[in-house]
């Protein structure tokens, strides 16, 4: 159960990150844009492991290949959507332009991770169904804490705040497009 839960964790540390910055976007409708994004995320992290675990090893060299390129991208073009709608005039009321088309990218973006542990665990004795139930929580809980956060510091931000998390959303992408290259 340890192990689920610290490699549910580590998994659902982009979740949070990503949360936070959407967080940052204040909105009248935050608790339903949160509870949506929390429950997309989970069913994303609920969905890959399982799907990595299925595919097993003759992918996995294939996908760790390119995998960070993939999130690179998703991440850098979420961030960049977010930081040009930031100079579209809203009125104060208008919630940001965060559709389904960037929820579903952010999703896969930080859900990619866990489909390639999932095709590690193919090769462990252990029980994928309570990896894929404690990774999906995680990052369910983790989304909204995140949200909650970003939220709290939007009263710093206020106006820059969709430039900011769109940066954020870039550096991340960045971070594990390097972190993955200077291996």
């Amino acid at each position: 159960m340890m192990l689920s839960l610290l490699v549910a964790t580590s998994l659902s540390i982009d979740c949070f990150a990503a949360s936070v910055c959407i967080g940052m976007n204040k909105s009248r409708k935050m608790v339903q844009t949160g509870l949506k994004l929390a429950f997309v995320f989970a069913v994303f992290h609920f969905l890959m492991p399982g799907l990595g675990w299925l595919a097993g090893q003759e992918i996995s060299i294939f996908f760790s290949n390119f995998d960070h390129w993939l999130v690179f991208f998703l991440l850098s073009f979420v961030g960049y959507r977010m930081i040009k709608n930031s100079y579209v005039k809203k009125g104060v009321d208008e919630p940001s332009n965060f559709n389904s088309l960037n929820l579903l990218l952010l999703s896969l973006a930080t859900s990619i991770d866990a489909f390639i542990v999932g095709m590690s665990l193919a090769f462990l004795e252990v029980d994928i169904l309570n990896f894929m139930i404690v990774i999906s929580l995680t990052a369910f809980t983790l989304s909204l804490v995140g949200l909650f956060i970003g939220d709290r510091l939007s009263i710093f931000f206020r106006q820059r705040a969709e430039i900011v998390a769109g940066l954020v959303l870039i550096m991340i992408g960045l971070k594990t497009l390097i972190d993955h290259l200077i291996r």
